[in-house]
């Protein structure tokens, strides 16, 4: 799953409050988005390019304005492309101007800017979860909501213009929708939309066009493909195949063919996996794949697993085992972030940080890893998935330095990891920052505030 939406959270009343998005801006530097969970159909967690945000120069923001959204915005992280940061809350999608560029009066000294669309779920009569972060591709917003016994695949003109009316903000209706009780995100490859179910327990792939297999008023669409796996998580994208680690029933990482053919049949169409990855245990999280590696977090036990995402000679008949392990210090619901040779590991209580190739502090005969690093401030990370960029790493409404150095001390007695302390915190908590073009984007309780530097 790709935040605490499956658990933990509560039945809410629908109340209209403010709600703020933290934006911390730099300057414009290039042309980066960061338009899904965990950044790219991968699942990295790793925004590339540089950026002018250092560990030396974080003390030195500063409020400069707000943007006025909905309320909720406090548990889930925002995409930003083309312009737009898009979010979500209980009630209403969104999108608002980046940078705060529109309809901003600048006589205030924190002005408050609305959001230029929004689609608010009040026909869901049942939605009480958090919604998934959005999912923006070929000019269409995909968002999941959900509750205990249904939920909806939802698809927006990103742009806020067809499905829409009036303006700033523009009130919009999705252009199509499918029936979905998600507790992840929604993916993307080739123009189709890949899903966990976890009320059907399958994995359901849609035509992202909203074409195929859709019909009626309003347009409501079937699956292309579905296979069978009760799953949490958000599907990983790996080569020609997709990634789903189980959440109940065997412990494993299911790899299916991407295009719905090989290893499926029938009508309507059904897929068996092609190759299964046994795992200690099950995983709430999603699998993160770079260079061939899939690492993906489980509990009972908390461990960090690096598997083969090839899985080229791991059939159903033989489930391939890990590549390494390395035990977490808490439970954890949360996807690990791959970057900088590091792999970046979200617990109930802390973030690990661990060697992606598996040599660093490990044991090469038992094929088990110990921690590189630590941070030293319990946080409620259980469902918060890091982001690591230009030498930093994001978690929650922390920002560390994604080498372990700069603020960090060796802890005692040797050889416990290294401990690292936070660089920058707004006052505001919230879910994971994130680094696009020298601006960092949070959803807090209260509103969009856009920091800078003086």
């Amino acid at each position: 799953m790709q935040t605490t939406r499956g658990a933990g959270r509560v039945l809410v009343r629908a109340v209209r409050l403010v709600v703020v998005l933290a934006v911390v801006t730099l300057g414009l530097t290039g042309c980066q988005m960061w338009t899904q969970f965990m950044g790219n159909p991968a699942l990295t967690g790793a925004q590339p390019g540089s950026s002018r945000l250092t560990t030396a120069n974080l003390n030195q923001l500063q409020a400069h304005t707000d943007q006025a959204t909905a309320a909720g915005m406090d548990q889930i992280q925002v995409s930003v492309t083309g312009g737009l940061v898009y979010g979500a809350t209980r009630e209403r999608v969104f999108g608002s101007d980046d940078r705060g560029r529109q309809l901003c009066p600048a006589e205030l000294a924190l002005p408050l800017c609305p959001p230029r669309w929004m689609g608010e779920f009040d026909d869901y009569e049942h939605h009480i979860y958090v919604p998934s972060q959005p999912l923006i591709a070929n000019g269409v917003l995909y968002i999941l909501i959900d509750d205990t016994s249904s939920g909806f695949l939802l698809a927006y003109d990103a742009d806020g213009v067809t499905n829409c009316t009036g303006a700033w903000p523009a009130m919009c209706a999705p252009l199509w929708r499918a029936p979905v009780a998600s507790k992840g995100a929604a993916n993307i490859a080739g123009g189709t939309v890949y899903v966990t179910d976890a009320l059907s327990g399958q994995l359901k792939a849609f035509d992202g066009a909203g074409t195929v297999g859709c019909s009626g008023v309003p347009r409501t669409c079937a699956p292309r493909w579905t296979a069978p796996v009760h799953s949490w998580s958000t599907p990983s994208i790996s080569g020609d195949r997709v990634l789903v680690p189980t959440s109940e029933g065997t412990p494993a990482v299911f790899a299916y063919d991407l295009a719905g053919v090989a290893g499926c049949g029938g009508a309507p169409v059904t897929c068996s996996p092609l190759a299964t990855i046994s795992l200690p245990g099950i995983s709430l999280g999603s699998v993160s794949v770079s260079e061939g590696v899939g690492y993906v977090q489980t509990n009972m036990p908390d461990q960090l697993v690096a598997i083969d995402a090839d899985a080229v000679n791991c059939p159903q008949a033989t489930p391939c085992a890990p590549l390494w392990s390395a035990d977490l210090p808490s439970p954890s619901w949360s996807t690990p972030a791959v970057g900088n040779g590091r792999v970046y590991a979200a617990s109930q209580s802390v973030l690990t940080v661990f060697d992606a190739r598996g040599l660093e502090s490990c044991n090469p005969s038992t094929h088990r890893c110990g921690a590189l690093w630590q941070t030293d401030v319990p946080g409620d990370y259980l469902g918060h998935a890091p982001m690591v960029s230009a030498g930093l790493v994001f978690i929650g409404p922390r920002i560390y330095d994604a080498a372990g150095v700069v603020g960090c001390v060796p802890a005692a007695p040797l050889p416990a990891p290294i401990i690292c302390r936070p660089l920058w915190s707004p006052a505001d908590s919230g879910p994971t920052l994130t680094l696009v073009d020298d601006h960092v984007y949070q959803g807090t309780a209260l509103g969009v505030r856009v920091y800078s530097l003086p």
